[in-house]
């Protein structure tokens, strides 16, 4: 197994897996090769492990060129330019983008996404809402990369708006889950219970939201 040796004046052997999914490996100064690969040895089920976790959940950078793929309520669209349309950004079958545009295509999508988010986002919190009887002041859309929602006291509620990307029955959940806390402000068994009457599949949501999230960005 590679992996990168960092020596220091530490009095442990430590194993630490980059970003980019490569195995480091940090000694004291003395200690021989022989005790730090058969440490990495006892320790290679678990490396491996945590190795292939990073590297599947690495986001690849866009570029933002004709033929990528990108993510809107959990479906994936290639991107194509095309000079015969009415908005600037338009959905059916492909996701399409004037060619006049084709210079600054991060700009343009990351607007039609905020603009797309907040009108399926209001709709799905005005639909809970009128089920629930959970009334909010206001929503606003964050840039959050982790933090999917947040509610504060006074019932205002911000969703980040990469939860465009997401399917719908996931958008739901983070809806739901932050009307609740207007009225449970922690994460109690009665917050729960609330979540549940209302989403009774809430716990598979919640964990494909947990594994997936690393997609949910550009």
């Amino acid at each position: 197994m590679e992996y990168n040796l960092i020596r220091s004046r530490r009095r442990t052997l430590a194993i630490h897996i980059t970003k980019d999914g490569e195995l480091e490996v940090r000694a004291p100064l003395k200690l021989s090769v022989k005790v730090i690969e058969d440490f990495i040895l006892k320790k290679q089920d678990w490396i491996e492990k945590q190795v292939t976790r990073v590297r599947n959940n690495a986001v690849i950078q866009k570029a933002f060129t004709e033929g990528e793929e990108f993510l809107y309520l959990g479906e994936s669209y290639i991107l194509e330019f095309s000079d015969i349309l009415k908005s600037t950004v338009e959905l059916h079958g492909k996701l399409y983008i004037a060619p006049k545009h084709s210079h600054h295509v991060q700009k343009v999508l990351y607007s039609w996404y905020k603009k797309e988010a907040l009108q399926v986002i209001t709709d799905r919190v005005e639909q809970y809402s009128a089920a629930t009887g959970l009334q909010v002041k206001a929503i606003r859309l964050s840039n959050a990369k982790q933090r999917w929602g947040s509610c504060s006291p006074k019932g205002y509620v911000n969703f980040s708006w990469r939860l465009i990307m997401a399917p719908l029955e996931i958008i739901d959940y983070v809806v739901v889950h932050e009307l609740v806390h207007l009225k449970h402000h922690d994460h109690s068994k009665a917050f729960w219970h609330k979540v549940e009457s209302i989403i009774p599949d809430y716990k598979s949501r919640r964990k494909w939201l947990k594994e997936n999230s690393h997609n949910l960005t550009m």
